[in-house]
């Protein structure tokens, strides 16, 4: 959850959030998706000013509870 969050916001930062990589994670992993929108929320120059273990501290409890809710929504499906 957190290197593909590290990952989609490399892409958003240098290519823009409409990349059509963060377009399609949006429909796939709608829950990194969510974490991609709060850690841009302070802007770009947020993102790029501060370490990477800074960010992630301040999402990280967001992170847990989404691979959590991530992994429930697959098991769910595969249910199907």
């Amino acid at each position: 959850m957190a290197a593909n969050l590290l990952f989609l916001a490399s892409i958003a930062l240098t290519r823009g959030f409409t990349h059509p990589t963060v377009e399609r994670n949006r429909e796939l992993e709608p829950e990194t998706h969510l974490l991609l929108q709060k850690l841009s929320h302070g802007g770009a120059a947020r993102m790029v000013e501060q370490p990477v273990k800074v960010l992630l501290a301040d999402v990280w409890g967001e992170i847990r509870e989404a691979a959590i809710t991530r992994h429930d929504r697959i098991v769910a499906e595969d249910d199907r």
